[in-house]
């Protein structure tokens, strides 16, 4: 289950943040949000895209310059093994760094039809 998703700079200020449960004290995320942000510009980006923190498990992708981090359970494996999804409906939506489409049969169609295509 998707728990948040943060957008930073490569200076690592947030530009948004988005949650999908309940974090706590907003000083307690905002040191949790602090200590994600770090381990994430400090990873090496030739290295994997996923990290292991505490009770969720993140998965970072850099796009020019922002990083768009997500939050999951760590139970959560789908991603991890339709990444190429992700990345065609990231492409679908931002182009150039500006989102271009958020109607979700539209960004789903050329998804839907590769799928048909495998069957």
């Amino acid at each position: 289950m998707l728990k948040f998703l943060l957008v930073v700079n490569r200076q690592g200020h947030k530009r948004v943040s988005r949650y999908y449960e309940h974090m706590g004290h907003p000083d307690d995320r905002l040191t949790t949000e602090l200590d994600i942000v770090r381990r994430t510009l400090s990873h090496d980006h030739k290295q994997c895209s996923f990290l292991d923190y505490h009770d969720y498990r993140l998965i970072y992708r850099k796009y020019l310059n922002l990083y768009f981090i997500i939050g999951v359970d760590k139970d959560e494996a789908q991603i991890m093994y339709n990444i190429d999804h992700v990345h065609m409906i990231l492409d679908e939506m931002i182009v150039n760094g500006q989102v271009v489409e958020t109607s979700q049969s539209r960004i789903l169609g050329p998804i839907q039809l590769l799928d048909a295509a495998k069957k």
